[in-house]
């Protein structure tokens, strides 16, 4: 009987054992599923903080501006029905005329902003409109345009937008060539437009055509809009 009872009390005791084993097993299933969670949040946190500090980068936004006198030159080219080159688009006439070797300094150097452009942005896309709000050029079938409309909210559209983006902007180019920037999303709107509004011709070219007598023409009458899909 003595023997019953000691395989009684070892079989409680296994079962005892198995028990504290499954509960302490689930225990660090839990623990470490919890970790993980935390993980994935911290990471998309770090994710998203990286990506503001890109969009905010005077580098990125200069490649964004540069961007803008390639489009503008393609919009010209459209409307006149013609090709231009760099010179020819950005060039007041004196400087055109007189100073070929400003001239090839100016089309080599849009020259390699287009070819950047061309690969580095393939997944950027634009929108640019005329004064009146007209699409001139675009490479996307997205409603961009409802970004400009300042009249209306139309929450529903950019909802939609912010679900496809991770980033855009708006740019407008008015008659002086003053830039105005605006509608920011993905990154803080103060940074974006003072780094964005920093570049200019004049700045970029200052050591490479050291001649105060070259103008340049402005881009004017138009508004880009530009976004970075999150995918």
């Amino acid at each position: 009987m003595g023997k019953n009872i000691n395989k009684s009390i070892d079989k409680k005791h296994k079962h005892s054992k198995t028990y504290v084993i499954s509960i302490l097993a689930f225990l660090v299933v839990v623990t470490v599923s919890i970790g993980l969670i935390s993980m994935h949040f911290k990471m998309k946190e770090i994710k998203t903080s990286n990506l503001e500090d890109y969009y905010e980068d005077t580098e990125f936004l200069n490649d964004i501006h540069k961007d803008s006198y390639v489009l503008y030159k393609n919009v010209l080219e459209q409307q006149q029905g013609k090709s231009l080159t760099f010179g020819e688009v950005y060039l007041k006439s004196d400087a055109k005329n007189n100073n070929d070797k400003v001239a090839d300094i100016l089309n080599n150097s849009l020259e390699s902003w287009q070819e950047k452009f061309n690969n580095k942005f393939k997944s950027l896309n634009y929108l640019v409109l005329d004064k009146d709000g007209n699409i001139i050029k675009t490479n996307t079938d997205n409603n961009l345009k409802t970004l400009t409309d300042i009249n209306k909210k139309n929450d529903n559209d950019i909802e939609k937008l912010k679900n496809i983006y991770n980033w855009y902007m708006v740019v407008n180019f008015n008659s002086y060539g003053d830039i105005a920037v605006t509608n920011v999303y993905g990154a803080d709107e103060y940074q974006v437009r003072n780094r964005f509004s920093e570049f200019s011709m004049e700045r970029f070219f200052r050591n490479e055509i050291n001649d105060k007598s070259v103008k340049f023409n402005q881009i004017e009458n138009v508004t880009f809009v530009y976004a970075i899909p999150k995918e």
